[in-house]
């Protein structure tokens, strides 16, 4: 792993996928969280083959799988009249066609998985209650809430749709 790591800005789902794709590929990262946990809150997701092949390769496919549920099918209804228009069978034929299975999960549970295997993975660097308060591009450094200075090899901004660091540019 490099010595200096890339500093990831948000430890939600985004933030903890970025940080398990640089281990993957022999790069430390350090996250931040501004929270005092990591936490999601929200409804639940559909995961899609393409999003379950993405979280094999990251590594927290094992992790979340005990957590998904497995629906027999999804049906494709008109948003009006509510007549369904498609019915789409989700057993092993679309499996293997897919080279995936389709499962849903909830939020929580997603992070929790990519959590777990962050944990698990040397050269990751979780830190909660560690607001951003200013950044340089240029120096690639981040300011903390706490008064100390990172320096890292690049920033990702993975603090989500209110996104601090988006302010601040």
């Amino acid at each position: 792993m490099a010595d200096s790591p890339f500093l990831i800005v948000g430890g939600g789902i985004a933030g903890l996928a970025a940080a398990l794709g640089l281990a993957r590929i022999g790069k430390s990262s350090h996250v931040l969280e501004k929270a005092p946990a990591f936490e999601e809150v929200g409804a639940g997701l559909q995961l899609g083959p393409n999003a379950v092949r993405a979280l094999q390769w990251l590594g927290a496919w094992d992790a979340l799988s005990p957590h998904c549920v497995s629906p027999s099918e999804i049906q494709v209804r008109d948003g009006l009249t509510g007549k369904t228009l498609q019915r789409i069978k989700l057993a092993a034929d679309f499996e293997t066609k897919f080279g995936a299975p389709y499962r849903v999960a909830h939020r929580a549970d997603l992070l929790n998985g990519l959590l777990e295997s962050a944990r698990a993975k040397p050269g990751i660097t979780l830190q909660n209650s560690a607001e951003v308060t200013n950044f340089s591009v240029t120096e690639t450094t981040l300011s903390l809430n706490s008064g100390k200075q990172l320096k890292g090899e690049a920033i990702i901004a993975a603090d989500g749709v209110h996104s601090g660091i988006r302010k601040l540019l």
